[in-house]
């Protein structure tokens, strides 16, 4: 080894020194190949400067003499940057290691970090059998996290996490169930407020007994605002004519058994509406129903205080009006009403439009047999045809055609009444012209007769 000591003050060499062995910087006694001690300080300082201030430093670390393959450390004083590149007979590739001068950011894979630590590219921890609180380790299926007591896995199982932002905890898991604002969810998606999304498609492919629900929607505070359950709008009405909008949409599967409701609604208490529907345009509907509908109890249009099953009521008009109208635009079709003494209409009295022969009829049903007509009503000209049962006989039906005519103007038919003996009880119009006919078929009547007469009482 050679020794030397340098006694001038300063010593400048100009061009390239060799040495065979070791070189000791501070120390006579070098270790490695080039070995620096400073015996005046703690703190050894070995500086790279370069010609000027925008420049480059590094340090190459090679794999042979001729430095053709090996890692580069570099100081960017452009962009103030430490990088590690791998270098290849001077080229360089990467940066595989950022840190910026002044910031705390590191990056591994990016030349420009955002964050403390920016990844670009996949990310390995190895096995750890450490028990130290917050280690992390991958176990060769699983990412786990050590908190001072237990293994927990960091994809699946585990207690309980939540997501924080700074002091305030919003979104928590806790055995299957997902919170957004609520810190014990008892549904596997629980939301506190309201939610926004753009759309949102719900599967329940359940197959066990218990209850199912696509959407649950429960308020149950009590605040004086308005509150809603579920809010459906459809605000652009631009659908094409083979389409269709729907603000709630209900389909039960035809081959579904049991009872299913497409649209359910519940309303407790007075004056609560389970489906209220609102439509201020003369060319919609509140509400349209395409098939049968079934009412277990009042019904009423028009009127809030009904005061019977059925109570129609013209809150518009001077004169309410009812239609009863067949399915096809026939002009000879029919139409009816049934009033029934039972709740299967075994039993009762039908009211019968035929519009083949124009005439009102009134029938009597027992069970599936159907009698009568009892009484008919000509459409036209108002004849009034009756089929009774006169003297206790049961035997011979009795006929009675009425023909009523004002001598001096059309008028309504009213107060005309039929005593049991078969004659005009009452005539409220003195002008009036009744004649009545009575014929019959039994040759035990020979008393009865037609019979004119005007103006009487």
């Amino acid at each position: 080894m050679i020794r030397f000591t340098l006694v001038l003050t300063m010593l400048m060499l100009i061009g390239t020194i060799t040495f065979g062995q070791r070189i000791g910087i501070g120390t006579d006694n070098p270790l490695e190949e080039v070995h620096f001690h400073s015996a005046i300080s703690t703190h050894l300082k070995l500086l790279l400067t370069p010609g000027s201030s925008a420049d480059s430093s590094s340090i190459m670390f090679s794999e042979n003499p001729n430095a053709t393959f090996g890692m580069r450390i570099l100081y960017d004083g452009v962009n103030n940057k430490l990088n590690i590149y791998g270098d290849v007979n001077g080229v360089l590739s990467g940066p595989h290691l950022t840190i910026k001068r002044s910031s705390t950011q590191v990056g591994i894979g990016i030349i420009n970090p955002e964050q403390s630590l920016d990844i670009v590219g996949a990310m390995r921890l190895g096995t750890t059998s450490t028990n130290l609180s917050g280690t992390m380790r991958w176990t060769g299926t699983d990412f786990e996290g050590y908190d001072g007591s237990e293994w927990l896995s960091m994809t699946t199982a585990g207690d309980r996490w939540s997501v924080e932002p700074g002091s305030n905890t919003d979104i928590f898991y806790n055995e299957g169930f997902v919170g957004i604002g609520d810190s014990t969810p008892n549904y596997p998606l629980d939301i506190e407020h309201q939610t926004a999304a753009r759309s949102v498609v719900i599967t329940n492919d359940y197959t066990g007994s218990q209850g199912q629900y696509g959407v649950l929607a429960n308020l149950e505070n009590d605040g004086t605002g308005s509150k809603v359950g579920l809010y459906a709008i459809v605000s652009n009405g631009n659908a094409s004519p083979n389409n269709s909008l729907y603000g709630l949409f209900g389909l039960i599967p035809t081959g579904a058994s049991g009872t299913h409701y497409g649209v359910y609604g519940d309303a407790a208490g007075d004056n609560n509406y389970a489906i209220y529907g609102d439509n201020t345009s003369s060319g919609g509907w509140a509400g349209y129903f395409d098939g049968r509908g079934h009412v277990s109890q009042t019904m009423t249009i028009g009127i809030e205080e009904p005061l019977g099953m059925l109570h129609v009521h013209d809150p518009i008009n001077s004169t309410a009006g009812m239609y009863v109208t067949p399915a096809t635009t026939s002009s000879e079709d029919s139409s009816f009403i049934f009033l029934a003494e039972d709740d299967d209409a075994s039993f009762g009295m039908m009211w019968l439009y035929d519009g083949v022969d124009n005439y009102l009829e009134l029938f009597g049903k027992s069970n599936s047999t159907m009698y009568g007509p009892h009484m008919r009503i000509q459409r036209n000209n108002g004849n009034i045809a009756i089929v009774a049962r006169l003297l206790r006989d049961t035997r011979c039906p009795l006929t009675v055609r009425w023909l009523v005519k004002n001598c001096v103007s059309t008028c309504p038919v009213t107060g005309l009444t039929m005593s049991l003996k078969n004659r005009i009880r009452e005539n409220p119009y003195p002008n009036w012209q009744v004649s009545s006919q009575i014929t019959t078929t039994c040759p035990e009547f020979p008393m009865l007769r037609s019979s004119n007469r005007r103006g009487w009482r």
